[in-house]
């Protein structure tokens, strides 16, 4: 019992650290778009930053597709989003890469995707391939500012595989996956028994 009641208070903690986090990117992008409003506004008042409409994290793959191509040539917009993902850092480059791909997507377009290797039903994230090289460099600079070994784009690839993969295990998902399989054990069990006592 105990067991369950630390497992119930961890993920509620780890709940209210993501709303924190996500709160405050949010802010920090409120924050630097009025900035860059107020320092180089174009012919409507607005930054390029605002144009796509940023909300981090990410809910669809169309956010993701317009942000793609939105980076390619918005170096205002790169360094905001760089800004945010990578405010936290890490203490290895897992939790860097887990830390900026949480900021940038919401669990469930995470559980969506695959890093790189084609699987039936995801979307390939290496695909987006501005969003994608921003991220490996993104990455790259949080290892050498938080002073850590630079990893090869094949070791960052491995490591956004298994965030994209654990995904579903997030904000309870592990707790509602063993619920699923256990109704789906009582429920085989049951018409067992029932077929057992219609044919003895």
């Amino acid at each position: 019992m105990s067991a369950q009641v630390s497992v119930s208070r961890v993920l509620l903690q780890q709940k209210q650290e993501i709303r924190e986090l996500k709160l405050m990117m949010t802010n920090l992008l409120e924050k630097m778009d009025h900035l860059l409003i107020s320092q180089n506004p174009n012919d409507n008042g607005r930054s390029r930053m605002a144009s796509p409409g940023l909300k981090l994290p990410m809910e669809t793959k169309e956010d993701l597709i317009k942000l793609d191509m939105e980076l390619g040539d918005n170096e205002e917009l790169k360094s905001a989003i760089g800004i945010a993902l990578s405010l936290l850092g890490g203490k290895n480059v897992k939790d860097i890469i887990r830390t900026i791909l949480r900021g940038l997507m919401s669990r469930q377009l995470r559980m969506q995707y695959v890093a790189a290797k084609p699987t039936r039903e995801k979307t390939v994230f290496k695909q987006h391939n501005t969003l994608y090289r921003f991220i490996i460099e993104l990455v790259r600079s949080c290892c050498t500012r938080e002073q850590l070994p630079v990893h090869t784009e094949k070791d960052i690839l491995k490591f956004a595989s298994l965030v994209f993969t654990n995904s579903a295990d997030e904000d309870g998902g592990v707790v509602e996956r063993k619920k699923k399989t256990a109704l789906k054990r009582a429920a085989v069990a049951k018409y067992l028994k029932k077929s057992r006592g219609w044919y003895p």
